[in-house]
């Protein structure tokens, strides 16, 4: 319905969407995870952002957060390549082995630039997310690259999703 009477705003309709379902719940007395599907485990590991900044601080900052109890980080990456090389291989220097890493693009790299960043921090263990606009880009990279990706940003629709899945 909200797609016919309101076009666009995937973001706005989420949250009118998530509200409709935590009301459904409520009214069927029942809890929101339950109405959802239900529960795969008692606890999810969530993961804290390495936010930019020098290498020092970044590095900092990440050894603080693992201190703090997380376990999963995701530190941001996209701008100058060679800058981002550098911070990331100070965070994981700093972190203990083990500790899981994300590097989030937020889609700021040609694929050019993730193919240099991805060479370059090759013996570092990490999730490379979104490094580029497009999901064929992605996948250009993705083909040259031993290390699982994540795709947020180019998913806007079921039928981008189930493309990501058949391009592998």
């Amino acid at each position: 319905l909200m797609d016919t009477v309101f076009k666009g705003h995937p973001y706005i309709k989420s949250a009118l969407d998530m509200a409709c379902s935590d009301l459904a719940a409520r009214a069927a007395g029942i809890p929101l995870v339950t109405l959802l599907g239900g529960r795969e485990s008692e606890s999810a590991e969530l993961y804290k952002v390495v936010t930019h900044g020098t290498v020092d601080a970044m590095a900092a900052l990440a050894k603080r957060i693992v201190e703090d109890g997380f376990h999963r980080l995701q530190v941001k990456v996209g701008g100058n390549v060679h800058d981002d090389i550098e911070r990331v291989t100070a965070v994981a220097a700093s972190v203990p082995k083990g500790t899981v890493i994300f590097c989030d693009a937020n889609a700021g790299w040609t694929p050019y630039q993730a193919r240099q960043f991805a060479d370059a921090t090759r013996a570092i263990d990490y999730t490379f997310e979104q490094p580029c606009t497009t999901i064929d880009e992605c996948m250009s990279v993705r083909r040259s690259l031993d290390k699982p990706m994540v795709l947020d940003e180019s998913v806007t629709s079921l039928d981008d999703m189930l493309d990501i899945h058949r391009k592998g």
